[in-house]
């Protein structure tokens, strides 16, 4: 067996002990096990599930199967909305007066995220985790940080996973958090508080293209799952190579994340193209306005990206929008030229984004910084 060197999560039902022992056991398992479903259906690849320990999920993935931290940390954030909706459905549906459906409220999230070395033992058909790392992350499931921060649902990150990820910026928005264990020693790492970031989910707006709206459509499949084609779509780096610009420079504002009003600057030669992101639906889709000049005339072009998962990877749509004049006045000028020379050129631009994404892929796959042994196996 070799040693990994990876994350280690672990998603736990808070408030479990104190429901089931003041429920109706069998409403009470129905509701834990809708639950526990609800959030299986959403660990993909390259996260790993590991086991379901009763209330909880174990899970992992390695350390080069993500190309940025955020990704890691929106997938989380992605659990937590499944469980939150699943939780707020079963509530609003049932008209049950027994204990265990008045309680299921109190219920809640907690997720713990490691990094470390460990390694993968196979017995029979169940692949398990070992090593000192793995007992740490279950032994921080006991702690004091609600009693500490005052946050009830929360992913605590170890500060080997924080440095790993590279998170530093977006720590700013978490809360700094200490534990101490017999045998393990002291644990620092920060608090990131999930009710909040469900509150913006149900608060977002959608900002969606169609096809039958896009005026230009390029689909194309890929060999890795939405979570990972979600980096090659969203990394400064990998956006700007297919988006064919020298650099690109994003302003995260506040959070220290890619999101909702982040703004590319896509630079290329003197000029700069500023691309706006409207929606942000981490491994679902993304919608940017693109700010530019057709013929002197000031324009924006709306764009969406959709992920959508298939046998191959992921099948990668991208719908377009005509340019909309900044002036309405100059509008029939941009219809004008746009059926003249212009779609086509925008067209042409368009279709080489699959080559350019499929060929990072590959070259990614070779150089070993993407670790295909696992997405690949598990996709």
């Amino acid at each position: 067996m070799a040693v990994e060197h990876g994350y280690m999560i672990v998603a736990d039902i808070t408030g479990y002990t104190k429901f089931l022992s003041e429920s109706e056991l069998d409403h009470a398992h129905e509701i834990i096990q809708s639950l526990i479903n609800a959030m299986l259906k959403h660990i993909h690849s390259p996260i790993t599930l590991a086991r379901v320990e009763g209330d909880a999920i174990f899970a992992y993935t390695l350390s080069d199967c993500f190309l940025q931290g955020q990704t890691l940390l929106e997938s989380l954030e992605h659990i937590y909305f499944t469980f939150s909706h699943e939780l707020e459905s079963n509530d609003r549906n049932t008209t049950c007066t027994c204990n265990a459906c008045a309680n299921m409220e109190t219920l809640d999230l907690k997720i713990i995220v490691n990094y470390g070395e460990f390694m993968l033992q196979t017995l029979g058909q169940q692949t398990d985790l070992i090593g000192t790392d793995v007992n740490s992350t279950h032994r921080l499931l006991k702690n004091t940080i609600t009693e500490s921060t005052g946050v009830k649902a929360y992913a605590f990150f170890t500060d080997a996973a924080i440095t790993e990820m590279k998170l530093g910026e977006m720590t700013s928005i978490m809360k700094p958090h200490s534990e101490s264990y017999e045998h393990i020693g002291e644990v620092n790492g920060f608090v990131f508080d999930l009710r909040p970031a469900w509150i913006r989910e149900r608060e977002r707006r959608r900002i969606f293209i169609t096809q039958d709206q896009a005026e230009i459509v390029v689909d194309f499949d890929v060999p890795v799952p939405p979570m990972v084609a979600w980096d090659y779509i969203n990394e400064p780096a990998t956006r700007a190579r297919y988006r064919f610009s020298d650099e690109a420079i994003v302003e995260r504002g506040d959070t220290g994340r890619i999101e909702t009003g982040a703004v590319y600057h896509c630079v290329h030669g003197d000029s700069v193209n500023l691309e706006t992101v409207l929606d942000w639906k981490p491994f679902e889709y993304v919608t940017v306005d693109s700010l530019g000049t057709i013929a002197g005339v000031i324009t924006t072009t709306r764009m969406t990206i959709q992920l959508s998962p298939n046998q191959q990877g992921t099948q990668i749509s991208i719908f377009m929008l005509q340019p909309k004049a900044k002036d309405p006045d100059e509008q029939s000028l941009v219809n004008e030229i746009w059926k003249s020379e212009v779609k086509q050129n925008y067209s042409d631009a368009m279709n080489r984004i699959p080559d350019a994404i499929e060929e990072m892929i590959s070259e990614d796959t070779k150089s070993g910084r993407l670790n295909m042994r696992l997405i690949a196996t598990h996709r």
